[in-house]
């Protein structure tokens, strides 16, 4: 996952989430059970609203500094 190299610098905190594989979100939540939120949704669909009403989401929305995608998510 791209975000544990960020995690790892102890800069970066994972807040939030997003995929459409619901497998991918499965696998994590059973690797990471107390992990970020995890949105089975298309990243181009989600609208701060959305984000807003996750646990931590009111946090997010005005402080994100930094937005991860990665590779395996932009091959089609």
């Amino acid at each position: 996952m791209c975000r544990a190299g960020f995690e790892r610098t102890g800069r970066f905190e994972t807040l939030l989430l997003t995929d459409i594989d619901r497998n991918a979100r499965d696998d994590y939540k059973t690797n990471y059970p107390d992990g970020a939120p995890y949105m089975c949704r298309d990243v181009g669909d989600i609208r701060a609203s959305d984000i807003e009403d996750t646990p931590r989401g009111a946090i997010l929305v005005p402080t994100a500094s930094v937005l991860i995608r990665c590779r395996a998510c932009t091959l089609t």
